[in-house]
């Protein structure tokens, strides 16, 4: 098979992909697929475990080293496997309410933005209705939520192998948070980089 074949792999129920053979190899080296992780390509009857393919002979990485020499990087930080779901992503980002390192995907970012627009729609009605237009709710709900976005913010950054300081571009108006918001739909870098 060639090296320019789109592949796929399953994580759980989903499907991810198409990824490169290169991009397969660099997942395997950070420890996000294994042999036993099920894959397919073009001309294969079905899904099959990586061990029976022709990727486990593909490019080879040299091993991550165990003490990263990046500057600035938590040496301890584990791969944290992707979120997928609305639930999961709200409840990663209140378990990791101040944590600021690390990363987080797309989907991670962009469930808890959703849900901080909701709720604030939600407090904003029922002060309305309620409490008669005098913000409490949708000031404590603001509050009990800053920190989290901007966690969040900075390791959406991080999986774009970017610093977190780049949060402080949102201060250009309207230039700096078109490019944060393109930075932010853009993939990650695949398997590990100097942020986790």
């Amino acid at each position: 098979m060639a090296s320019g074949s789109q592949w796929f792999y399953v994580v759980g129920s989903e499907r991810k992909g198409p990824l490169s053979a290169d991009q397969m190899a660099a997942l395997q080296s950070a420890g996000v697929i294994d042999d036993t992780t099920l894959v397919w390509t073009d001309g294969m009857a079905g899904w099959t475990p990586l061990s029976d393919t022709p990727l486990r002979a593909g490019p080879s990485f040299p091993p991550i080293p165990e003490s990263p020499s990046y500057a600035g990087s938590d040496a301890g930080a584990a791969y944290d496997p992707p979120v997928a779901g609305f639930g999961e992503a709200i409840s990663t980002c209140f378990r990791k309410y101040v944590t600021f390192s690390g990363r987080a995907n797309r989907p991670e970012f962009w469930w808890f933005m959703l849900f901080i627009w909701l709720g604030g729609i939600v407090a904003s009605i029922v002060d309305s209705a309620v409490l008669g237009d005098r913000g409490i709710l949708s000031s404590i709900f603001g509050l009990g939520v800053l920190l989290p976005s901007i966690a969040v913010t900075v390791r959406r950054l991080h999986d774009t192998d970017r610093s977190g300081w780049w949060y402080f571009l949102s201060l250009i108006p309207l230039v700096g948070i078109i490019i944060l918001i393109v930075w932010f739909c853009g993939r990650g870098t695949p398997g590990r980089n100097r942020f986790g």
